[in-house]
């Protein structure tokens, strides 16, 4: 990083490198390892597949550059990718070897930003802030002398620059967590620059992609290959772990004995079908029973299926009071209209405005809900991302059950898409103005 500043004077380093990709998928990493129980996944970094494309020797033609993950909604890619790039990072360089890990995390929330230029560039920009001691003084400069043209980066420079700068290492490795996620638009013009560079630098390019298994074709027919294939399926012996933990974190753990515990775990573990998702919100559902009878009739009558729980979800939020329940899901609302991630505090704004009152123009900030409500009645559907102090849909495959119910008019029947989502941009480019 030292290098970098001393090519790239002052307070200009933080312009270019917004300048040059306005991605930030190191927020998104540290929100997704930060949940990622210990341990998770290293099976996974066991297996012969990845073993062998991890360490296979390309220039004899022993490995395929790509090797891609498909796995149904609420399996657990995103988790599995951020242990894969953890691991990639922390593996230690051999007589000195060069080795580069670079990553993106492919968002619907953030489709708009996520272009066919900005992601190929998010990972020269990584580049250059990791690994500026491997790069020449004239790559480093490059960016800036661009930008003082006041012209933006395109598609065919983003892809030279990174040949040169990838060409400095040994071995690199360029993570893609669910393309699924990537605009179609975007997506193959992405995956033909991927193509390109794993050609040109076939000896030491390593490309890992996590995607739905309706990606099988579009990704094969973008890389003109028939990439080293891995069907990922939430592990059994890791959903108990969690649910385990949940158990342990349950501040009635002292009054369900262990063989009610035993049977928890083996219910919610017999009905995951592959995902850890369904498990996540099967035993959030049990635990927020305040008896073991009441317990046991919510373990009997779990959901079995992910939009079913979901449905289950939505319709315990309806049942709260009435105050917990309007609120429920007018966050639901707000967040599934957005066409943007929505900051807490922009949400807290946008909760606080009558849409019916126009007696003033001034927000009364004693209006404001209290942000610990934003969560005390979503009942596991929504996230707070730490990184970002956003919040979030739990997951796509909720935000596409809230796509289908709107559209049949089961859910947010008043909603309408273009005045919550031009609100929404308004409110948050009102906080960013006035620095909260």
């Amino acid at each position: 990083m030292e290098k970098l500043h001393a090519v790239i004077k002052d307070n200009e380093l933080e312009k270019i490198l917004q300048w040059i990709s306005p991605l930030e998928p190191h927020k998104r990493h540290q929100d997704i390892r930060s949940k990622r129980l210990d341990n998770t996944g290293s099976w996974f970094l066991k297996r012969p597949e990845f073993e062998e494309w991890y360490s296979g020797d390309a220039m004899e033609g022993a490995v395929d550059p790509y090797l891609v993950c498909y796995g149904i909604p609420g399996a657990g890619k995103s988790v599995m990718s951020s242990l894969v790039i953890d691991h990639l990072s922390n593996i230690p360089c051999i007589n000195g070897e060069r080795v580069c890990v670079a990553y993106v995390y492919c968002d619907y929330q953030h489709e708009v930003r996520q272009t066919a230029i900005n992601i190929p560039s998010v990972l020269l920009k990584q580049i250059l802030v990791s690994n500026p001691k491997h790069l020449s003084n004239e790559l480093l400069d490059a960016p800036e002398t661009q930008k003082k043209k006041n012209v933006g980066l395109k598609i065919n420079e983003t892809c030279e620059f990174l040949k040169l700068a990838l060409n400095s290492f040994n071995k690199f490795f360029i993570c893609i967590d669910a393309l699924d996620e990537c605009k179609a638009e975007h997506r193959g013009d992405f995956l033909r620059s991927v193509s390109e560079l794993s050609k040109h630098l076939e000896s030491s390019a390593r490309i890992f992609v996590t995607a739905r298994p309706n990606m099988k074709v579009p990704i094969e027919t973008a890389l003109s290959t028939c990439p080293r294939l891995i069907t990922l399926e939430a592990n059994a012996e890791e959903i108990r772990k969690y649910v385990s933990y949940q158990l342990d974190m349950d501040v009635h753990h002292g009054d369900m004995d262990e063989s009610f515990r035993q049977m928890i775990r083996d219910k919610v573990v017999e009905i995951a079908d592959g995902m850890f998702l369904l498990p996540a919100l099967q035993i959030q559902t049990v635990l927020e029973q305040n008896s073991i009878s009441k317990r046991r009739e919510a373990l009997n009558t779990m959901p079995k299926k992910l939009d079913d729980a979901f449905q289950a979800t939505v319709d315990r939020i309806r049942q709260q009071s009435l105050s917990k329940s309007t609120q429920g899901l007018e966050v639901l609302k707000w967040i599934f209209f957005a066409f943007r991630q929505l900051t807490i505090a922009g949400l807290r704004h946008a909760l606080a405005v009558n849409e019916y009152d126009t007696s003033t123009d001034s927000l009364d900030l004693n209006k404001l809900p209290f942000e610990k409500s934003l969560t005390d009645c979503r009942h596991g559907l929504v996230v707070v991302d730490q990184e970002t102090s956003s919040i979030r849909p739990v997951h796509k495959s909720l935000q596409d059950f809230l796509t289908k119910e709107h559209e049949t008019d089961k859910l947010f029947i008043n909603g309408h898409c273009e005045n919550f989502s031009c609100l929404s941009d308004l409110f948050e480019t009102q906080l960013q103005n006035n620095g909260r």
